[in-house]
């Protein structure tokens, strides 16, 4: 949630074009969707 809240915020401030962020998005949904993914702050 919180980096899906820095991607709006970076989106509305101009630093992040429209097209990334949509993509940006799409990867997080996917990210929380998924059983035993990483949580936060952690990678695989």
């Amino acid at each position: 949630a919180m980096a899906r809240t820095t991607a709006d915020r970076a989106l509305a401030h101009g630093l992040l074009k429209a097209e990334l962020a949509e993509d940006l998005l799409v990867v997080l949904a996917d990210q929380e969707r998924r059983p035993g993914g990483p949580g936060p702050g952690e990678t695989r």
